[in-house]
């Protein structure tokens, strides 16, 4: 499913390392998401291994946190 986000969103997003791959690509390993925080970001529970990403930081000893602006909008706008 190719994802659609907002202009504004993608040129927030200045330091996506994969060419927003996520947005065009059904094979793409996106990460799963537990929960979102206010301010946008969100807190992933699996994080896919097989890409590194400017955007995610370890929070403690099993979650990630995700600040990057395009994945959070896929997640609001399609629960994913």
């Amino acid at each position: 499913m190719a994802y659609k986000i907002s202009e504004e969103t993608r040129q927030r997003t200045e330091e996506c390392p994969h060419n927003f791959v996520c947005l065009n690509d059904d094979n793409w390993c996106s990460c799963s998401i537990d929960s979102a925080l206010k301010g946008n970001f969100l807190i992933i529970k699996d994080r896919c291994n097989n890409h590194n990403c400017s955007y995610s930081v370890l929070l403690g000893y099993s979650y990630y946190f995700c600040k990057c602006p395009v994945r959070y909008e896929i997640y609001q706008r399609y629960k994913q």
